[in-house]
């Protein structure tokens, strides 16, 4: 379910039809928007991931019922424009999070609606909802590795149009703010791809002032290179890392099966392309849309991942809710 915030400066945007009106929900013809069609499609094809490689089911895992008739649903609000720490209004608003607050949804700025993003989001919800892995210092690394490593696998297996030999294992490709990061050279975007790099941070602090990035997650550059190498293989630090044979043909094979979604011609699995032929819908077996969104936001210079501080978890009146990443 998609609610749109159509670019007003709001603390308030959660998509329960009411101050962020509903946009699409599940099942819906396309919207004008191309904002809310991209979230719509990418919570789709990151569903398909979920259920097709993991066996899980996000709705049920991480959607939400705001009692509001449409049932449990991944909810998102887009072109949100979020206020700052300093009660400046981030709009356009350059980020993208999961508000893991009391609203429980993903909120999207203007133009950062893209697959790897949409994935990633959803990501660290699961990863909240499964595991301890916490926000901040090396465990948010990990938190964040993960993250972007599912949002690559949906890059990477969606059929979407950016999937050009240049743009894979970028991050942010085809977003408003462009290019952010690069799972094969970290380094290229300030961030360590081994923990002997001099980019490497192992200071007691993270302050924002430390890196233009989120320094909470600098170092998931490692996580991010080594997804990179056991996927594609390379030359790394004096190693030639080198994919199976079984692998190649893996993918080769199956894994480069097609099926077509939504118009679009898709890359995956001969099982996972079997398990979404004996399907009529969008995903498994749910009540209603899978999209969501609400809250507050981060400072000016936009965030990489989405989680919500402590600090501002505390804080969720209606009337003032600080930003997030």
């Amino acid at each position: 379910m998609i609610c749109d915030a159509k670019g007003r400066a709001d603390v308030s945007w959660t998509c329960a039809g009411k101050r962020a009106a509903y946009a699409r929900v599940e099942g819906q013809g396309a919207s004008a928007v191309g904002d809310v069609n991209n979230v719509y499609d990418f919570f789709g094809d990151t569903a398909d991931a979920y259920a097709g490689y993991a066996g899980v089911d996000l709705t049920r895992l991480i959607g939400v019922d705001y009692h509001d008739g449409k049932g449990r649903a991944l909810r998102a609000a887009v072109r949100v424009c979020p206020q700052g720490y300093e009660g400046e209004w981030l709009c356009p608003y350059g980020g993208a999070f999961w508000d893991n607050g009391d609203v429980e949804e993903f909120v999207f700025g203007a133009g950062m609606a893209t697959d790897d993003i949409a994935g990633r989001e959803l990501t660290h919800a699961v990863i909240s909802r499964t595991s301890k892995v916490g926000g901040a210092y090396q465990s948010a690394a990990i938190n964040q590795g993960l993250s972007e490593a599912w949002g690559e696998i949906v890059d990477l297996t969606n059929g979407s149009k950016d999937d050009t030999p240049v743009n894979r294992w970028k991050i942010g490709e085809g977003s408003a703010r462009g290019v952010f990061g690069d799972m094969r050279n970290p380094g290229a975007y300030g961030q360590p791809d081994k923990m002997t790099s001099d980019k490497w941070f192992g200071g007691s602090l993270f302050t924002s002032s430390d890196f233009g990035i989120d320094p909470f997650a600098v170092n998931s550059g490692v996580f991010d290179k080594a997804f990179y190498l056991v996927t594609d293989g390379d030359m790394f630090n004096g190693y030639t890392i080198v994919v199976s044979a079984w692998r190649r043909r893996r993918r080769s094979s199956g894994l480069c099966r097609t099926c077509s979604r939504r118009g679009r011609t898709t890359t995956m699995s001969s099982s996972r392309c079997r398990w979404r032929a004996g399907r009529t819908s969008v995903g498994p077996a749910r009540t209603s849309a899978r999209t969501t969104a609400d809250r507050s936001t981060r400072p000016s210079a936009p965030p990489r991942w989405t989680r919500t501080p402590a600090s501002v978890r505390r804080k969720t009146s209606a009337t003032a809710r600080p930003a997030s990443r």
